[in-house]
């Protein structure tokens, strides 16, 4: 019976995560005002929607926005193939429109000018918006606990 217990004890404190915190954020490490924008590759999930895109969250220097609450993929998630492929999108700018961050995907995504929250597909317009180059990077799954900060 001690054997049991022990065994089980060590299987709740495997599947216990080691964090109260999961969120995903975006920080501003420049020095002036960024609007920054968020989004995830979600069409390996076996879901409609290609890119899962999120913004704007304006933010003064050494401000961050949470921009995900809880982890992008748990790891039983992934274990059973329910998870989106593991890129991360992102784009910002500062208030003065004098550069940005992103430019590395290869496509661009419709970005409207107000506050957004869709399932985006390469565009060739955008009405509403601008076309923007994204930039994605790939990271290993589980994504909890992470922090994009936009440096100068």
């Amino acid at each position: 019976m001690r054997r049991i217990f022990t065994l089980s004890a060590i299987v709740i404190l495997l599947l216990t995560p080691s964090r109260a915190s999961a969120d995903i954020y975006l920080c501003n490490r420049y020095n002036q005002r960024i609007w920054m924008t968020y989004g995830y590759e979600s069409y390996g999930a076996g879901g409609k929607c290609h890119n899962w895109v999120r913004g704007w969250f304006p933010r003064d220097p050494n401000q961050c926005a949470k921009v995900r609450s809880g982890c992008l993929c748990n790891w039983w998630s992934w274990v059973f193939g329910d998870c989106p492929y593991n890129v991360l999108r992102f784009f910002g700018e500062p208030d003065d429109m004098n550069g940005f961050w992103g430019g590395t995907q290869s496509f661009n995504t419709c970005t409207p000018w107000s506050a957004f929250e869709y399932c985006a597909f390469p565009a060739t317009s955008c009405p509403d918006g601008r076309l923007l180059a994204w930039g994605s990077m790939t990271h290993d799954f589980p994504i909890c606990d992470y922090t994009f900060n936009f440096l100068p």
